[in-house]
């Protein structure tokens, strides 16, 4: 019930922005994209910036805008580079903020913009559960689950593989142990016996001790909850040098292509699983994918998609019902009832809205959003089967 306080500023603020869905006096959209541009998980954060220019132009197509800007704010996934995040914000004229990826960035944007901004903000990757309680003023939201749902899902994954002990280790940062917490507790609610948990630090190359402490553990198999181009890559290659595992649970930013190109075979018969649907929705959105080149299946990238189109969408149900407040617009537009709208299908649901007609965005990722801005999401479980990543499940 926290959304429903504190809008009046937000109310004027948006309406300063007259010109047409908030533009400035040249009819510019802008937007502030907030990710991982450089550090961790630059390859992922190349492609939701691909999808997001996807929407863009799709938006700007359709002739309700004039022109849409993306203000590109790299936050390194780094805590240290908040003074230069928040000043990147504070110069421009942004009508709302996409990002940010990494929890701990995200909390700072999120505290910040309490005080300073008051512009919605939606993240399409930050799963920390702590987000859902720092947000006073009710201005965030998001399309990727919070961590204890993504956590939920890896462990039923784990019980239905017939696992009945495993070790983990985790990458020691807010991602890695926040999901760790949570895996943790939903193994124990599956009677999984864990054998042991240790900690693994960024780009660290030797991971013998680290190592050893899970083999002495031992297990069915190994969780490994990290990033990819982090010491959690090297921690991989260490276990499979050992031979003290050779069954992987891994969590979702480790489920990808990069994966096989460095560990291929040598890494068969693992699962995991990354946020995503089977259904019309995300049929739909593949082949946009497809056509522009982007890999439907990369991490976060269908979430960045909705991000970003209810965003828009919001915007323009807010222009035609003036009295109503953004962050109302962003639920009401992402929520059943309404006439079901789905990717690539933009004009469609402006259209709609500009006939006062009631939509329920879908997206590529099926959005429903509780009353705390948040969606429990769908999830793909996938496996690892001779060197490739295959799609098991909906879950």
């Amino acid at each position: 019930m926290k959304k429903k306080l504190g809008f009046l500023f937000l109310y004027c603020f948006l309406l300063f922005f007259s010109s047409k869905v908030y533009s400035d006096e040249g009819g510019v959209l802008r937007i502030g994209v907030a990710l991982g541009f450089s550090g961790p998980i630059e390859e992922i954060v190349a492609e939701m910036y691909d999808v997001l220019e996807v929407v863009r132009l799709e938006a700007e197509e359709t002739n309700y805008f004039k022109k849409i800007e993306f203000v590109k704010i790299d936050t390194k996934c780094e805590k240290s580079n908040f003074k230069t995040i928040n000043n990147k914000i504070n110069e421009k004229k942004l009508i709302g903020i996409i990002g940010a990826a990494c929890p701990g960035i995200t909390e700072i944007i999120v505290l910040n913009n309490q005080t300073k901004n008051e512009i919605p903000i939606i993240s399409p990757s930050a799963s920390s559960n702590k987000l859902t309680v720092i947000d006073e003023n009710n201005l965030f939201f998001r399309t990727t689950p919070p961590n204890r749902r993504d956590a939920e899902v890896l462990a039923d994954i784990t019980r239905d593989k017939g696992i009945k002990s495993i070790a983990i280790t985790f990458l020691n940062n807010e991602y890695g142990r926040g999901l760790e917490k949570n895996y943790m507790q939903a193994l124990r609610k599956n009677s999984i016996e864990i054998t042991t948990s240790v900690s693994h630090q960024k780009d660290k190359e030797d991971h013998s001790n680290e190592v050893a402490i899970l083999a002495a553990g031992g297990g069915d198999a190994v969780a490994v909850l990290g990033e990819l181009n982090t010491g959690t890559k090297n921690i991989i290659k260490s276990i499979l040098d050992s031979g003290s595992f050779n069954r992987f649970i891994f969590s979702d930013r480790l489920m990808k292509e990069e994966l096989l190109e460095v560990f291929g075979n040598e890494v068969n018969g693992s699962y995991g699983q990354v946020s995503g649907s089977t259904g019309q929705n995300f049929n739909r959105f593949i082949e946009i994918a497809k056509d522009k080149k982007i890999n439907s299946e990369s991490p976060f990238v269908g979430e960045t998609y909705d991000a970003i189109s209810i965003l828009l969408l919001a915007l323009q149900e807010n222009e035609f019902n003036k009295e109503k407040k953004i962050t109302d617009s962003l639920f009401e537009i992402s929520n059943t009832p309404g006439t079901k709208v789905y990717a690539g299908e933009l004009k469609k649901g402006f259209d709609l809205l500009k006939k006062g007609k009631r939509i329920n965005y879908e997206g590529a990722t099926n959005i429903e959003l509780d009353l705390n801005g948040e969606t429990l999401g769908t999830f793909i479980e996938k496996e690892i089967r001779k060197g490739k990543i295959k799609s098991k499940k909906q879950r």
